[in-house]
């Protein structure tokens, strides 16, 4: 299973609602990342989440910080529109609630569109 740590964060769309972005927010996946390096030893894996802090070390070939050599694939979506609301704005918590479930979702939509073609039908998201 692979996760991304976004639900709860939402700096980024905050920084993007306050500044006004042209562009927009534009959604990107690169599937293949997780292998590259791992994290270990396991056991400790828990026990750093609790702590928001990494009680191990990542560790690629031969154990060393050195990346593996595996391919890694990079998808983009549609860029999602963000309108310039100032903070103290009475709806500036529902634009960024409404951006971030938009740009959740594009990440989502992202994924499930081409796991499949990148080897990663089996792994839920």
């Amino acid at each position: 299973r692979h996760q991304i740590m976004l639900r709860d964060r939402k700096g980024f769309v905050r920084v993007a609602v306050e500044e006004g972005v042209d562009g927009g927010i534009v959604p990107v996946y690169h599937f293949g990342n997780s292998r590259v390096l791992d994290f270990g030893p396991q056991a400790l894996s828990s026990l750093s989440r609790s702590m928001r802090a990494a009680l191990g070390f990542l560790h690629g070939t031969w154990y060393l910080p050195l990346p593996r050599p595996r391919p890694i694939f990079m998808v983009v979506g549609q860029p999602i529109p963000v309108p310039r609301v100032p903070w103290d704005d009475p709806k500036y918590e529902e634009v960024i609630n409404e951006v971030h479930k938009r740009v959740c979702d594009a990440l989502q939509k992202l994924y499930d569109n081409h796991k499949t073609e990148y080897g990663w039908a089996d792994r839920p998201l």
